[in-house]
This record gives structure tokens, C-alpha cells and sequence, in this order.
């Protein structure tokens, strides 16, 4: 019980690092395509809103491992299955949202 409380920890933490780090136009790289991107394809990219964008699911990431972890220290066990639906619909609905209407292009 103790070593998934400290993984929940963690992951909540680096996931709310990484957060942080994007909503502040920070570690941009970290996405794929803009990585890989020479500089005159990064300036056809708005990196505030790739940035908001990012961080904003990172953060809803950690407050799933948050409700994780209270799902662990108060032994619920259906809890699990809420974050596992969560992480799902979350991820799909952040897929659908981003390949969808060209919204970090510049405009």
C-alpha cells in the first residue's frame, strides 16, 4: 500500500512539474512535431496556446493520480476504476480537441 501511495506521489508530481513547466511556454520540445520541426515550421505554431494546452492536461493528469492515491489511503476500491475512466475520456477528448480546426497554428 505504501509503495503505490509513493507512486502516486511521484507521478502526480512529475505530471504537475511538467504542467507548470508547459503553461509557462517552458519545455516545448517535449512535444514531438515541434521538436522535430525546423525553425521556420515552429514559428507557424502559437507556442502560448500549445503551451496552455499541454500544461492544462498534464495538470488534469496529476489531479487523476491525486484522486488515485485518496482512492488507495481510503481502501476504495472502485475508485481506480473512476480515475481508469477519467484517464481514458480525458486522453480522447484531448486527442479529438487538438486534431481538430488547426487551434495551435498561427493564425
Amino acid at each position: 500500500m505504501l509503495a503505490d501511495i509513493i507512486g502516486c506521489v511521484v507521478a502526480a508530481a512529475v505530471f504537475a512539474a511538467l504542467g507548470i513547466l508547459l503553461i509557462n511556454e517552458k519545455c516545448l520540445t517535449l512535444y514531438t512535431a515541434y521538436f522535430a520541426a525546423t525553425p521556420e515550421q515552429r514559428k507557424a505554431y502559437d507556442k502560448r496556446a500549445l503551451g496552455r494546452f499541454g500544461g492544462g492536461l498534464m495538470l488534469f493528469f496529476a489531479a487523476c493520480m491525486v484522486l488515485a492515491m485518496v482512492g488507495v489511503i481510503l481502501e476504495v476500491g472502485w475508485m481506480s476504476t473512476v480515475v481508469i475512466v477519467l484517464v481514458i475520456v480525458g486522453g480522447l477528448t484531448a486527442f479529438v480537441y487538438a486534431n481538430t480546426g488547426n487551434r495551435f497554428k498561427v493564425k
